[in-house]
Order: structure tokens, then sequence, then C-alpha cells
């Protein structure tokens, strides 16, 4: 009896899953990610839609707009900017431009020359040119540019990077570093102290005369970014250990991409 009736559920099952068939067809990934709730049987999909930022028109001040974009998109807009301030090398734009040496997930390696190369940027824009502004993806270093240019026009640290994540993206300004450096602008521009760096083994190649006492924060090798900094300073050795295993093979490949 008990067989019967697990084979005559099981055919109602099939009848009734035949009759309200499930009704997806799975999204492209270009389309985005998709996650899955539900139960096995009875699936249901959530598309998360990717950021498409492409000369995305944000306000620095009341009528005084820039354009940032994330580097994928960029060749899909044949209109050019006037001016271009990019914080990564991948970019090879065609029209006048500058670059911040800002390392992905870091600091600029000379911030108070940053702070100039954004503040000239705040000026083009106030003239009323066309100022794109990239990284790879338009989130960190491009989200920290923008707080920061309108903590020049006048804005609050606070303020501003809350501004960037709610009208420009909310995936803005990523890493405490980043929200520290527009806490330092208005610190400088006021004329204070700016707060306590936050530490960070991405932020140790850029210390004072590159000594990061790499054995003390318990770090086994030194950091790729550190060793192009000495190297750029002419150091002919590794600076914080004496007997560095990974400094030549960096050189090396600081060499190869030279040529």
């Amino acid at each position: 009896m008990e067989k019967k009736r697990r084979k005559k559920q099981k055919n109602n099952n099939k009848a009734h899953a035949k009759q309200n068939p499930v009704k997806f067809k799975p999204a492209p990934s270009s389309a985005g990610i998709v996650i899955s709730k539900g139960s096995k049987k009875r699936p249901t999909y959530q598309v998360i839609k990717p950021c498409r930022h492409l000369m995305h028109a944000f306000h620095i001040h009341d009528n005084v707009l820039v354009y940032p974009s994330a580097l994928q998109l960029s060749e899909k807009t044949e209109d050019l900017p006037d001016f271009g301030l990019y914080a990564d090398y991948a970019w090879e734009p065609l029209h006048r431009n500058e670059f911040i040496d800002w390392p992905d997930f870091a600091l600029p390696t000379d911030e108070m020359l940053a702070l100039e190369q954004i503040t000239d940027a705040v000026h083009r824009a106030c003239d009323g040119q066309v100022v794109e502004l990239g990284c790879i993806g338009g989130h960190g270093r491009t989200g920290t540019i923008l707080a920061i240019m309108r903590v020049v026009m006048g804005d609050t640290a606070t303020g501003a990077t809350s501004e960037v994540r709610e009208k420009y993206c909310s995936r803005a300004v990523e890493t405490p570093e980043q929200v520290w450096f527009v806490e330092a602008t208005e610190c400088w521009l006021k004329g204070v102290d700016a707060p306590e760096r936050p530490w960070s083994p991405r932020n140790v190649g850029f210390q004072s005369k590159y000594k990061s006492n790499m054995e003390d924060i318990g770090l086994d090798t030194c950091l790729i970014l550190e060793h192009k900094a000495m190297r750029e300073q002419g150091d002919i050795n590794c600076t914080n250990k004496k007997y560095c295993k990974e400094w030549e093979l960096d050189v090396e490949d600081f060499e190869e991409e030279l040529h």
C-alpha cells in the first residue's frame, strides 16, 4: 500500500510540474550576477546588474560637472573629453590628460601632488571643460577623487563621501585609507592636523626613506610596490632587509616593463 501511495504521489507531482512549469531563462553573464533562492525544485532568481560608469555626469558643485568612467567601457564612446585625470596607467587616452600615480586599493605615492592634480581638474571643470575621471572599475580611486573634488569646492569630508555614494555609486570610496584621504584633505585645506593615517601593508612602501620594519610587522617578504619605489629612488639593494630573496626577481620584472 505504501509503495502504491508513493508512486501515485510521484505521478501527481510530475503532472503538476508539467502543467505549471518553472519559467526561467538564465541571464547572460553580461547582465550581472545571478543569485538563486528558494528550493531546488522551485527556484527563484534575482539578477544584480553590474555598474556601468561611462561619462557619468556628477555634480561636484551646483553647476559644475565632471564625468567619471570605468576603463572597460571607455572605448564605447566617441565623445572625447577636453581633459582626463586618471588614477591607473592602463588608460590610453588620445586627449589632453594627466595620471595620478596611485596603486589600486592604496593611497597615491605623493598625496600632495595628487591633491594638486585633483584641484587643477576642479579648476578646469569650473572653467567649463569636460573633465573625465577614471581608474579601473570607477569605484575606489575614482570615487575618492570625486569626494575630494567636493571637499575642494567647500563640502565636508563626511558629506562629500556620502554624496558620492548616494548620487554616483554605493561602492565608491572603497577602503579606510581612501576615506582617510578625503578626511585629510579637508584638514589640510583648513590648515589643521589630519587624523592618523590607517596602517595598511599596501602603503608601507611609501613611508619615509622606505623603512617599513617588515620583520616587526610579521611579513615574510617585501612588497612589490616597495621595491619599485626603492628602485625608482636609485637603490641597488633592498633597504628593508639585508638579504632580501625577492629583490632581484622584482627588479628583473621592472626592467622588462621598461623595455
